[in-house]
């Protein structure tokens, strides 16, 4: 008895712009599918387009990206947030009117303004992986990065059948795709994605001005510190757009710090209700930590 024939992909031909670690792993994954659509990309650097090609993620990587659109069901942008925007200004003179436009940016509201001014509110669906990494470039890729990861998913009620293909084609990657609303998006990364990162740098930066060298770090600020090694200039990209909520989350850290160092300094005997609120704290967070 033959075999049953592959599920056809959501999508034929995937245009993929920006072969950093997200887009390369976002064409390497694709590449591995099962019926894999045809993948073209594209990067400014010629380096990860031909890493890229010699890796078998593409089966076309043209010089510039509005070749690598042309005729895609699918463009997907994997750029910093001001390239994202930029390309999407560009993109209704280039693609056909059926394709389906995405992206991988971290922050939405911008994003959608862009959509709006482009009239493609109808063919977005914003797509944003929490899957990542401090290293960068194709070589960093790698085809399994998006397994099991969670892909918020933000678009238009008229964009609702292009989301549903959107979505098998992320759940085909492994992938749980999940909606959340454009601003809902931003204030939420705001503290689960950018607090966390200007944390560990200024954890970093107090480490490094107490003369701490990185090989005197355990386990803990090794974790701890991971992502102050983070690249600066897509994050700059990032924080220059961060929603309010990112500077009230820092204020109210900082206010818990200080409070903290308060407790110790005053803190050390039998008793001491300093030390007696710290540990509560320690109690109350390790139970949200540990889900008890």
């Amino acid at each position: 008895m033959g075999s049953m024939p592959a599920e056809r992909p959501p999508f034929r031909r995937i245009a993929v712009l920006g072969l950093g670690l997200m887009g390369g792993s976002f064409a390497r994954a694709l590449a591995a599918c099962a019926s894999a659509p045809t993948v073209v990309g594209w990067s400014p650097d010629k380096r990860e387009r031909d890493a890229a090609r010699e890796a078998g993620a593409l089966a076309e990587a043209p010089a510039e990206w509005e070749a690598a659109v042309e005729g895609a069901d699918l463009v997907m942008l994997a750029m910093p947030l001001t390239a994202t925007c930029a390309t999407i200004a560009e993109l209704p003179g280039h693609i056909g009117d059926g394709a389906t436009v995405s992206d991988m940016a971290s922050l939405k509201v911008r994003v959608a303004q862009s959509v709006h001014a482009a009239a493609l509110t109808s063919r977005w669906v914003g797509s944003h992986p929490m899957a990542g990494g401090v290293e960068s470039g194709f070589e960093a890729s790698s085809q399994d990065l998006f397994r099991g990861a969670r892909v918020w998913m933000t678009y238009d009620e008229s964009a609702a059948e292009k989301a549903r293909r959107v979505n098998d084609l992320w759940a085909r990657l492994g992938a749980t795709p999940a909606p959340i609303e454009v601003e809902e998006h931003d204030r939420v990364m705001a503290l689960v994605s950018h607090l966390p990162q200007v944390t560990a740098n200024a954890l970093a930066l107090a480490l490094l001005e107490s003369g701490v060298e990185l090989d005197q770090l355990g386990p803990g600020g090794l974790g701890m510190t991971r992502l102050a090694a983070s690249n600066p200039s897509m994050w700059r990209d990032l924080l220059e757009n961060a929603p309010p909520e990112l500077g009230h989350a820092l204020r109210r850290l900082a206010a818990t710090l200080v409070d903290l160092a308060d407790n110790l300094e005053g803190g050390g005997g039998p008793g001491d209700v300093g030390l007696d609120d710290l540990t509560r704290l320690m109690e109350r967070t390790g139970a949200w930590r540990t889900g008890a």
